[in-house]
């Protein structure tokens, strides 16, 4: 790809501010609760419940393309639509209980929060007294616009969100559309730089080339189509595209002990110009390594 050098009026789209996005490692963790559902579960109850454990080999599979094998058993089942196991699998997010990581929320106040999780509980560490938004009416099975929130925060729920079922992203066709909608909304953004145009309805899209993007306990699995759609087409036009300077950073952090592991997705990242950020912690202390992570002084 030709790197072509920009033009002399060519426009900054740094706003010189912050941004967090959280993954489900903020939910995971050693500490022993009774009603705390384990989110890792998750296929295998759903495999149980509605496909008679039919489905083999879950953890070699896609995440998406399991789910949607689930809910084919599930359709030839008997269960008239894909509802069904939507609002089982919202019966269980309302069971994920906070832990203590949970506290490190409180230092990015202020800060724009992305996050793929469904439930809300960085809603209610950065406000106790929060109470939840009513759903945007702009979208039901989408999430560009979608997000919750507190005094201090915008909260984008990137995948949706637990009380409306209908936005879970989960399934394969959903993701490829999802992707669509993202491709969608970043051209026209950037277009709209570039013809000094206004949209009214911010989404969480443009936050990727206007805010430095910290991205924190989310393994980045290839099957994010939607993220990594997007990590392309932003490099291929900090690269390409002569009329845009896209200057604010993206910084995936993770622990020293999993380097080794994610050595292929580092390999990727840095293609896609991500800053990796190896945060160096005892084996397996995943909370020293939030701990650091977000020590923002």
């Amino acid at each position: 790809m030709e790197n072509k050098t920009k033009n002399k009026n060519a426009i900054k789209t740094y706003v010189n501010k912050e941004a967090y996005l959280f993954g489900n490692g903020i939910n995971r963790t050693l500490n022993s609760i009774e009603d705390r559902y384990k989110w890792e579960n998750l296929l295998n109850d759903l495999n149980d419940r509605f496909a008679d454990n039919k489905v083999s080999n879950i953890k070699e599979k896609p995440f998406p393309m399991v789910y949607d094998e689930i809910v084919n058993y599930s359709l030839r089942n008997g269960n008239s639509n894909e509802g069904y196991v939507k609002s089982f699998i919202k019966s269980k997010i309302d069971k994920i209980k906070p832990n203590n990581r949970y506290s490190i929320v409180e230092r990015v106040r202020n800060c724009e929060i992305l996050t793929t999780n469904y439930d809300y509980l960085i809603e209610q560490e950065l406000d106790y007294n929060w109470k939840r938004n009513p759903i945007n009416r702009l979208e039901y099975y989408y999430s560009i616009y979608r997000f919750q929130k507190t005094p201090t925060n915008r909260v984008w729920h990137i995948h949706g969100e637990q009380a409306d079922s209908r936005s879970l992203l989960l399934g394969f066709r959903h993701y490829i559309n999802y992707a669509t909608k993202v491709k969608s909304r970043a051209e026209l953004f950037l277009n709209g730089l570039k013809n000094s145009t206004e949209h009214n309805n911010p989404s969480w899209v443009e936050l990727f080339f206007t805010h430095n993007i910290n991205i924190i306990g989310l393994g980045m699995s290839f099957t994010e189509y939607p993220l990594w759609w997007l990590l392309a087409y932003r490099n291929q036009k900090i690269i390409s595209d002569p009329n845009i300077i896209i200057n604010n950073k993206i910084n995936f952090l993770l622990p020293s002990f999993s380097k080794k592991k994610n050595s292929n997705l580092i390999d990727l990242l840095k293609a896609y110009s991500v800053n990796c950020k190896v945060i160096k912690v005892n084996d397996k202390d995943y909370d020293g390594f939030y701990e650091k992570a977000l020590r923002l002084d």
